[in-house]
């Protein structure tokens, strides 16, 4: 699957041999789809967040960026919700049409809610794609991967706690 080529794709950076093995009886790991009864299943992922920019604190992404390789991606303009309390299409990049998607479903307070928690949760989205996850180490190595992140780094240690802890904790100090 994927993390069996991540891996096998770094450690062929590093100049070692690899060979890459599929224990299931299709590749790819749970990033494959699978018909039955006439139906089409994705069983992995469908939707990669984040692999198209390069700064991204996507895991996938980390890796592209440490193999040097990329693809070309296809960037939705939006999707829909199925939602048990009505369904609607959600347009990516546009303030107005998500804060009245909100209204719909959550009234006038929902939206000054979802303002107060996405001002506390924008920095903790800018600070995670401060310094790749890859680039942590606790050898003495870590001096050569982080230097280049420097600048990016004392942000990224002020949220430290914050990236620990749960996502209710955030909810909680925004009042929702």
């Amino acid at each position: 699957g994927i993390g069996g080529l991540a891996c096998a794709g770094l450690l062929a950076r590093t100049g070692r041999r690899v060979i890459v093995c599929e224990s299931h009886s299709v590749a790819g790991g749970v990033a494959h789809a699978f018909k039955r009864s006439g139906y089409e299943f994705d069983s992995g992922p469908s939707l990669l967040s984040g692999v198209s920019n390069s700064v991204s604190p996507n895991p996938l992404r980390h890796v592209l960026n440490a193999l040097g390789e990329d693809c070309e991606w296809t960037t939705y303009p939006g999707w829909r919700m199925v939602a048990p309390g009505g369904d609607f299409d959600f347009q990516v990049g546009n303030d107005v049409s998500w804060e009245a998607v909100i209204r719909r479903h959550g009234g006038a307070e929902a939206v000054e809610e979802w303002r107060r928690l996405l001002a506390l949760a924008a920095p903790l989205g800018v600070a995670s794609k401060g310094v790749p996850a890859a680039a942590l180490r606790s050898d003495l190595g870590a001096a050569r991967t982080l230097g280049r992140f420097l600048p990016r780094l004392p942000d990224v240690l002020l949220n430290g706690m914050r990236f620990q802890a749960p996502f209710a904790d955030l909810m909680r100090e925004a009042g929702v």
